[in-house]
C-alpha cells in the first residue's frame, strides 16, 4: 500500500512539473480614442489562443449615453460592429463579440487548435510555425509599441 501510494504521489508530482501555461496581456492606445489588446495564451512556446480587442472610447460617439439607447439601437450598433469585422459568427474556433458599456469592445477570440486548416489564411491571417512562437509574438507586439505584462 505505502509503496502504491508513494508511485501515485511521483505520478501526480511529474504531471504538475510539465510546461507552464503562458499568458501575455498586451494593449497599444495611440490617440488616446481607440486601444488595441492583445491576449495570448500558450504552452510550449506555441500559442493556443489570442483575443483580439478593440476598446473604442465613448467619445468617438459623440460622447452618447450608451446606457440611454434602446435595445433595437444597441442591437443594430452590435451588428454592424460585427460586420466591420469582417467575421462570421459561425466559424468553427473563432468568436467575435461586441459589447456595449462605457466604451464599445469588439472582441475576436481565436483558438487556434478548434480554427480549421485555411480559415485563417482566408481571413488574411498568415501564422507560419515561427508566427505562432509565443515568445515571438510577444516580441513583435512590443516592437510595435504595445505594452506587455
Amino acid at each position: 500500500m505505502k509503496k502504491l501510494l508513494t508511485i501515485i504521489l511521483a505520478g501526480l508530482m511529474l504531471a504538475g512539473c510539465g510546461e507552464k501555461k503562458q499568458t501575455a496581456a498586451c494593449s497599444y492606445t495611440p490617440n488616446g480614442l481607440i486601444t488595441a489588446a492583445v491576449d495570448l495564451e500558450g504552452k510550449e512556446d506555441q500559442i493556443n489562443k489570442f483575443t483580439l480587442k478593440m476598446i473604442y472610447d465613448q467619445a468617438m460617439f459623440g460622447n452618447i449615453d450608451f446606457s440611454t439607447i434602446t435595445a433595437e439601437e444597441k442591437a443594430q450598433l452590435i451588428d454592424a460592429f460585427l460586420a466591420q469585422s469582417g467575421i462570421d459568427e459561425d466559424i468553427k474556433g473563432i468568436r467575435p463579440s461586441v459589447e456595449i458599456q462605457d466604451s464599445v469592445i469588439l472582441s475576436i477570440a481565436v483558438d487556434l487548435k478548434e480554427v480549421e486548416a485555411g480559415t485563417l489564411e482566408n481571413l488574411g491571417v498568415n501564422l507560419s510555425e515561427a508566427d505562432s512562437s509565443f515568445s515571438k509574438a510577444v516580441q513583435a507586439l512590443k516592437d510595435q509599441g504595445f505594452t506587455c505584462q
